[in-house]
């Protein structure tokens, strides 16, 4: 019998497999390019800072998405490609974005510095870091963050603690996750509003889409500005 709602356990055994998995892959990154001589100290430090997040997004979504379809949870995600679905996630990416920016320029004028701390400007210096970081907001982050953060951890948090209480954790969890204190109010919000875009269509696809469109438009943004 396949079971509807993923277990909290479940969802914190997903996530800690990841993180140990990304650390993994990073720390053996680095040992490579230092131990090979590609590149400075330096360097090799602001490749590391690049690919941290697209790494930890492609654990994510390498243990998250076996367990849903070993689950049986696609259906019950309402993963669908239905045209209005696709619509209402476009609409909402827009109001994802539109308040994301409001509060990061809130934040910003608040703590008087970026909320980043620059670490984009890591991925810029580099070809390589600069399209894999690319790729991994506009393509895989909304996909992985989204299976694993609302189509796991919201769904299996709610079951015990409601919609509100499952919403607030798992935004708690996903700003956290980010690694990046400054933005910590901002990314909690959007991970509050990208769950009522999945409790509200009772579908994780508007939720994706929506995800997309807010990273679209802010990766736009900050290539515009680059030097």
């Amino acid at each position: 019998m396949l079971q509807k709602e993923p277990r909290i356990l479940s969802a914190i055994g997903i996530l800690l497999i990841s993180i140990v998995l990304s650390i993994a892959i990073v720390i053996a990154a680095a040992l490579i390019l230092s131990i090979e001589g590609l590149l400075s100290l330096e360097q090799v430090l602001t490749v590391i800072t690049a690919i941290a997040i697209p790494v930890f997004d492609a654990c994510l979504l390498a243990t998250t998405l076996p367990f849903i379809i070993r689950r049986g949870l696609v259906s019950y995600l309402g993963i669908r490609s239905e045209l209005n679905l696709i619509i209402s996630g476009l609409v909402w990416g827009v109001g994802v974005f539109a308040v994301n920016f409001a509060t990061s320029l809130a934040v910003t004028q608040l703590l008087g510095e970026g909320l980043y701390g620059g670490i984009y400007e890591y991925f810029i210096n580099y070809p390589l870091t600069k399209y894999v970081f690319i790729a991994s907001a506009i393509l895989l982050a909304p996909i992985a963050e989204e299976l694993y953060f609302r189509g796991v951890l919201y769904v299996s948090l709610r079951a015990r603690l409601g919609v509100l209480g499952g919403a607030v954790l798992s935004a708690v969890v996903f700003a956290a996750i980010h690694g990046l204190p400054a933005a910590f109010i901002t990314l909690l919000i959007v991970g509050l509003m990208l769950a009522y875009v999945f409790e509200r269509y009772k579908s994780l696809t508007p939720a994706i889409i929506a995800h997309l469109v807010n990273n679209s438009i802010s990766m736009c943004i900050l290539l515009a500005r680059a030097p």
